[in-house]
């Protein structure tokens, strides 16, 4: 059976360096032509310098391609999430440093050039990531669509909610207009979102399991997982504590510190001496009027 080939399109991020290890074991059943960054979790330069790094550990691809590619999104303001991520995006661990120099070539270029080889047994497009550089590649050449048998896309939530925002998943939060114009391309995709991805989330037994495996890049996802799966469980926490769908409130201020002053703790009782609560979602809205979106916490927190 001939192996799928495919090019990976991310950000990492904590889980992205966990699919790309899992892509560079899966010798056997696929063929890793190249790896594209994006600017997303972290700033375009981080998410760039960590794929080198989870290419080098991996080891058995050192040539493998991996390009920079957009530094922001093609129209919003950037957003970022370090706050999940770290600042490095890897959660702090201490990893070597990419060996070699960074190629110049633009993530872009590297997608339309690859994907124009392969009109005659077309890739797999594998995006973990906001859909910039997918986007900016269409629009610039837009017979690449011949080269791909479909796109893989981590993105978007339904009956889940959001992880950015109450209903927004980040990827697609991150770069709307991308998303839209990949959508609207034509192109199959499969499109896993977090109703599916949230059935399959990190436990500590899980964490073990892998790490018993021994080798360097074994142990490497472990702590990745496991800097995942407390990040994920201090999210589920909070929620808890909120009521869904989350209570909304016109506050018909400017000021986000208005607004959560303006938020009380219970939703049954509030008093010049409530708490003001400290969940409160920043959003924008082109008449000023919703300033945020206050979280009321529930009873039972």
């Amino acid at each position: 059976m001939r192996k799928r080939q495919i090019i990976i399109d991310c950000d990492p991020g904590l889980d992205d360096a966990v699919a790309l290890l899992l892509a560079f074991a899966a010798t056997d059943r696929i063929n890793v032509l190249g790896i594209t960054t994006v600017a997303g979790n972290v700033r375009g330069e981080l998410t760039h310098r960590n794929a080198r790094i989870v290419r080098d550990l991996a080891g058995n691809h050192p040539d493998l391609p991996v390009r920079a590619g957009a530094p922001r999104p093609l129209v919003r303001d950037p957003v970022t999430a370090e706050d999940f991520h770290g600042t490095t995006g890897l959660g702090g661990l201490d990893l070597p440093k990419p060996k070699g120099r960074a190629s110049r070539q633009h993530g872009v270029n590297f997608l339309i050039q690859t994907l124009h080889t392969m009109k005659g047994f077309p890739a797999t497009l594998v995006v973990t990531g906001p859909m910039t550089n997918v986007a900016l590649a269409l629009s610039m050449a837009p017979d690449i669509a011949e080269g791909l048998s479909e796109i893989v896309i981590m993105g978007g939530a339904d009956t889940e909610g959001g992880n950015i925002t109450p209903h927004a998943e980040f990827n697609i939060f991150a770069d709307p207009h991308a998303a839209q114009a990949v959508f609207r391309s034509g192109i199959p995709m499969r499109v896993l979102s977090l109703d599916v991805t949230h059935q399959l989330l990190t436990q500590d037994e899980m964490v073990e399991r892998v790490r018993a495996l021994g080798s360097r890049q074994a142990v490497v996802a472990a702590d990745l997982l496991a800097a995942t799966g407390w990040k994920n469980r201090q999210r589920r926490e909070t929620r808890r504590c909120m009521t869904r769908p989350p209570f909304l409130r016109c506050c018909g201020r400017t000021s986000s510190r208005d607004a959560r002053r303006a938020c009380p703790s219970s939703p049954k009782k509030a008093s010049a001496s409530a708490r003001p609560c400290r969940n409160t979602v920043k959003t924008g809205v082109s008449n000023g009027t919703l300033a945020s979106m206050p979280m009321v916490p529930s009873q039972n927190c």
